[in-house]
């Protein structure tokens, strides 16, 4: 499950944060620094592509910025369904229990 039980949810905030930090160091021209950029490895003949990555679906209400209607979110990083609450990339989502229709 998608929660801080969950070793490899843990080892992912901690990516996150080292990303956020690293994201915050360039946009204030303070990184990477020089001992960073020789430590990185070397990634030749490259491309940009995609990968899939769970994330949820659903009919949301009350969204910043989509209509009311059905949706996929960005990146799922946490879901504790039984208190009903997730945490996309983007933001949290309440979660409503699921029909039993």
């Amino acid at each position: 499950m998608f929660t801080l039980d969950n070793p490899l949810v843990r080892e992912t905030a901690r990516r996150i944060h080292r990303l956020s930090d690293d994201l915050r160091a360039i946009e204030e021209l303070r990184g990477p620094t020089l001992e960073e950029f020789l430590a990185a490895p070397v990634l030749e003949d490259w491309g940009i592509g995609t990968r899939i990555e769970p994330a949820l679906f659903g009919t949301v209400t009350g969204h910043p910025d989509r209509p009311d209607g059905r949706v996929v979110t960005s990146g799922l990083f946490y879901l504790d369904d039984r208190i009903g609450i997730a945490r996309t990339l983007s933001r949290w989502y309440r979660l409503r229990p699921k029909s039993t229709n």
